[in-house]
């Protein structure tokens, strides 16, 4: 690229305002690497019946016989049933409730579908299953593991079909806990999703748990048969790619693990050495390359539920401080690692809004961090216990107080949308003996607008769902008693995920800061890019991998083109450079939609273009705005004039939006 004219744009990717005059000419190639991971486009397959039903039983119940044990309580609602309607997009709620059973009877299940946004509910009922899961925007699905059989219910017209489910891959959407086997753990309707296409090439059904899976679902973290050992292995083929193989002699040992986001063979591992007590006590987090077997960077201390961040450059955890002696530790205060200047910054005003040092707290939790979906934030679960006392001071029974809160780490701010929520912020005095602990679980809707929450202890129990908003929450009946200790022991929630308008899987489910849309060519002509409108093409020098970032200003209802292009010398030469191409474009983290991407192709004289763009428009005010191309090389291409070496690349622009 050095050898370009400077009259052209020396990056690869930028469109000036018109797609003729900004193809490289003769003398300047545009260029731009791909990621080893292209964005995933594929959308899980639709579950078509067989023509021939498998002769698998459950419960010696053929699966003909399965189907007649589904009963609708009247015709589906049209926000359940209608994917041409628009309402694909409400948020949508399944729970699961009945009583635990083995595989061998037919005991059944209710289930209800909740519009979260409205309260309305349908109902039916359902033969327990080892899971359920969301096929399309109006198909339901039921699976048992062992008998390999899908059954799938359409609210849209009301058939219910079975069939094999062989070439699926499915995976844990909820909870963090394996998969119940159904000779032991019975049919209990686990909350699964599937997995997306690609995931694995091997034959048959996985059942893939997200905490122990990496972002591509290409390597899994388990341990060894001693169960002192770490050990990643390949999804499919079971190959051992990365073992943490301790040292016999010392009493290290591997606590917690996580994922990167980003790069997909990145693990996060916590270590801890036995303290003589039976205890093992956390004394660094590291992260290891598993896929190369190397260690690429060590953090001393104590890390306890380990979260990273959606951009993969932070990770959130709770810094364990003391142990109270009853059964609970304290587990406070949350903090944020910065990965790449290893400094840590723990949020002491938390704790400190939920457990005051006058209320004699016995019992003080910080548990369920997840990052808020920008990155700028995060959710959490808390529980205090402290003796309740009468007038004189004098200490009686046990006060529960519980909640679900965000915590914004820009304004510094504590917001609990269950504060409010009688249901929801604990329960009344209780005496000591035979204490129950309260028990306090939520589960996010993909657009955080809505939570499905669970608290229970003692005699005291609700579930329903929360208005992150404005508070409003729709209790959902009890479940049938269950001889279990918790009312709640067997309740599966499941959020719908967000489809597209053909009820499609949609992988970019959250609204995103700025509308995004796909451009016409006539729009690539006549509407200018962000680049040209703030003349950043001549800075747009990235030639290695790495990120290069620029802040701008935008008005709200600004619009530009935001494109990317990929030349090379020869037909054959650019097709053969796209194959190791790929581009992601994304806004706070959030995918643009591929509908909303226009890909064409152009000419320059010897030169053959490819193109990617979007339009912009809309600018929510507020928080300044990330806008990133990521593309990547999966090994070293020529244009025909220039190298380029293989790696990850990408472009940041924040944009801060001006009130209007």
């Amino acid at each position: 690229m050095g050898n370009w004219p400077r009259h052209l744009p020396v990056t690869w990717f930028v469109i000036l305002a018109v797609v003729a005059s900004c193809a490289p000419t003769e003398s300047a190639p545009p260029q731009q690497p791909s990621p080893p991971s292209p964005p995933s486009e594929t959308t899980p397959p639709r579950v078509e019946p067989t023509a021939t039903l498998t002769p698998t039983t459950v419960w010696g119940l053929s699966p003909a016989d399965l189907v007649d044990h589904v009963v609708f309580s009247g015709d589906p609602p049209a926000w359940l049933s209608d994917p041409g309607s628009g309402f694909p997009a409400v948020d949508v709620l399944a729970v699961a409730m009945g009583p635990f059973v083995l595989c061998g009877t037919s005991e059944p299940y209710q289930l209800m579908f909740l519009n979260a946004e409205t309260g309305d509910r349908f109902d039916m009922t359902v033969p327990s299953a080892s899971g359920m899961l969301w096929l399309d925007s109006h198909t339901f699905g039921l699976f048992w593991k062992t008998a390999g059989i899908l059954l799938s219910i359409d609210f849209a017209d009301r058939s219910v079909e079975a069939t094999s489910f062989e070439a699926e891959w499915i995976h844990r959407l909820m909870g963090t806990e394996p998969l119940y086997d159904e000779d032991v753990g019975g049919c209990m309707m686990n909350a699964m999703h599937l997995a997306p296409d690609g995931a694995s090439s091997a034959e048959g059904v996985e059942f893939i748990y997200p905490p122990a899976y990496s972002a591509d679902l290409s390597l899994f973290v388990t341990g060894d048969a001693s169960g002192t050992v770490l050990e990643v292995r390949q999804t499919g083929t079971d190959a051992l790619i990365w073992s943490s193989d301790p040292d016999p002699d010392d009493d290290t040992s591997e606590s917690e693990t996580a994922w990167s986001p980003v790069e997909p063979s990145h693990l996060a591992v916590v270590e801890c050495e036995a303290d003589g007590t039976g205890f093992c006590v956390r004394r660094r987090l590291y992260v290891v390359d598993a896929a190369r077997g190397e260690e690429l960077a060590s953090y001393p201390g104590e890390f306890l539920d380990i979260a990273w961040s959606p951009d993969g450059s932070r990770i959130l955890y709770i810094s364990p401080e003391e142990d109270l002696g009853i059964g609970i530790g304290f587990y406070g205060p949350p903090c944020v690692l910065d990965l790449g200047t290893g400094e840590n910054e723990c949020f002491q005003e938390v704790p400190a809004a939920h457990f005051p040092d006058d209320l004699g707290i016995e019992v003080k939790r910080l548990y369920d961090l997840q990052w808020d979906r920008g990155g700028e934030g995060f959710y959490y679960a808390y529980h205090a216990l402290y003796p309740a006392r009468d007038d004189l001071g004098t200490p009686g029974g046990l006060f529960d107080l519980a909640g679900l809160c965000h915590y914004d780490l820009v304004i510094r701010e504590v917001r609990c949308p269950s504060d409010g929520v009688p249901e929801l912020e604990g329960f009344g005095t209780m005496g000591t003996a035979g204490y129950m602990p309260f028990w306090f679980d939520y589960e996010l809707s993909p657009d955080e607008s809505f939570a499905y929450v669970q608290a229970s202890g003692g005699a005291s129990n609700a579930h329903g769902v929360l208005n992150m908003q404005d508070r409003r929450f729709f209790r959902l009946p009890d479940p049938p008693e269950s001889g279990c200790e918790g009312l709640y022991c067997f309740v599966s929630a499941l959020w719908r995920p967000s489809f597209g308008a053909t009820g499609e899987l949609d992988p970019t489910a959250v609204p995103l800061p700025v509308n995004t849309s796909r451009p016409t060519e006539e729009d690539m002509r006549e509407i200018p890019s962000i680049w040209a409108s703030y003349n950043l093409e001549d800075d747009l020098t990235l030639v290695a991998p790495g990120t290069q970032r620029f802040s701008v200003q935008v008005s709200p209802d600004d619009a530009f083109t935001w494109p990317f292009y990929w030349c090379a010398l020869g037909e054959e030469r650019l097709a053969a450079n796209l194959e190791s191409i790929a581009v992601e474009f994304t806004i706070d983290g959030g995918e643009v939609p591929s509908t909303d991407i226009l890909e064409f192709d152009t000419s320059s004289q010897e030169w053959e273009c490819h193109y990617w763009a979007t339009m912009l428009s809309g600018w929510e005010t507020g928080s300044p705005i990330s806008l990133v191309v990521r593309f990547g090389l999966s090994r070293g291409v020529s244009d025909g004039r220039d190298s380029y070496p293989p790696g990850d690349y990408s472009f940041e622009v924040l944009a801060a939006v001006l009130n209007p």
